[in-house]
This record gives C-alpha cells, sequence and structure tokens, in this order.
C-alpha cells in the first residue's frame, strides 16, 4: 500500500533527526579524541567513499582510515611528550585520561540544511562549524587557533543505518586566537622542547 504523503514526512523527518545524530556522534568523537575508531563506526562500506578537506581528497576505504589513523597518531605523539614535560601533572592518570592531554580540537556541527532522496536511500546534507583547537607546534608549541569551517556530506542507507559516503570538510577561516586576521600570525617565542613533533 503507498505511503501517504503525512507517512512520507514522517519518515523524512526521521531520516533527518538520524542524519543530525550521527553527524553529532562523529562530532563528538574527533572531541574525544577517539579518531582511529571514526572510519569504521561511521562510513558505509563502498569503495567510492570520499574525504575531502583543503589540502586535498583521501579516496577509498584505505586512505580514510589512514588519514584517521595518522591523526590519532600524532595526537599520541603529542600526549607522549606532554607528559614527558609535565609528569608530575599526570601522575596517577589511567591511559585514556592522558589520551589527547593537552589537546584541544572542539569543531561542533550547526545549522544544519538536509535533503533525503525520495527513495530513502541516499541524502545530503550542509552543517556548518564555529570551533577552536589546540595545535603543537613543533617550533612554537601549543597554539590555539579559531576555526570556522563547512562539513558537505553525502549519506548512504545502508543495513537500515545511515553512513557517511562523500564528505568535504573545508576551511573558511582559521586564524590564531586573539590575531589579528587580516595580519600575518605571529606564533610567539621559540620553544625547542617541541621539536621532537616535527618527525610525527
Amino acid at each position: 500500500m503507498p505511503e501517504t504523503i503525512l507517512e512520507q514526512k514522517i519518515k523524512s523527518w526521521e531520516d533527518q533527526r538520524e542524519i543530525k545524530n550521527l553527524m553529532g556522534k562523529y562530532a563528538l568523537t574527533m572531541l574525544l579524541e577517539e579518531r582511529a575508531s571514526a572510519f569504521d563506526r561511521f562510513w558505509c562500506g563502498r569503495e567510492d567513499v570520499c574525504l575531502g578537506l583543503n589540502e586535498g581528497w583521501y579516496a577509498g576505504p584505505e586512505a580514510i582510515r589512514g588519514y584517521y589513523q595518522a591523526q590519532a597518531d600524532r595526537t599520541a605523539a603529542e600526549s607522549a611528550l606532554m607528559e614527558k614535560l609535565f609528569p608530575q601533572k599526570l601522575t596517577g592518570l589511567t591511559e585514556r585520561e592522558k589520551a589527547g592531554v593537552g589537546h584541544l580540537d572542539n569543531r561542533p556541527v550547526s545549522a544544519p540544511v538536509i535533503a533525503v532522496a525520495e527513495d530513502g536511500k541516499t541524502a545530503k546534507g550542509m552543517w556548518t562549524c564555529f570551533g577552536c583547537y589546540t595545535a603543537f607546534d613543533p617550533q612554537y608549541g601549543p597554539q590555539s587557533h579559531w576555526n570556522w569551517s563547512v562539513y558537505a556530506v553525502d549519506f548512504l542507507r545502508e543495513d537500515g543505518v545511515w553512513k557517511l559516503w562523500h564528505m568535504q570538510y573545508l576551511t573558511e577561516l582559521d586564524t590564531l586566537c586573539g590575531a589579528d586576521w587580516t595580519k600575518p600570525a605571529r606564533p610567539g617565542k621559540e620553544r625547542p622542547e617541541f621539536a621532537p613533533l616535527a618527525a610525527a
């Protein structure tokens, strides 16, 4: 029996809610420094998955998985260096509590615009992101940044669950906190104790 218009609208609303929840969980996974699990948790099983960033594209499951793992490895190297530099601050903490210490990557999603295909098998959406993060520069140490970005995402319904299919995360503004956005950033004094991160 064909669905009524009301049933179609309710189903579309439910799909949009699930997609919003998926993106919220994705953003929280990044904040909690659980990137190594991101691909398996959120992406669909197709071979044509892709992730686009300002610097280029990661095409295929292994490339995207490798991107997240490289981010996780970098954060682990930063945490290990912080533990070495400040052992008194981290004594008695569990490995989970020490993970990502000194590192902040808060990129919340907001203002969603979502369109679900009539067949309910695919969808697309856009979100704005007004976030902030701390980057560990090998020359200058921790640097706090403002980051304004946009997510543009294609979704695929797989085994009854919405999954990421294609994602673009495009940065519009990235500047040091407290800096004049119209002038070159001044990162501060050099901090040689962070030089080991150059190889991470």
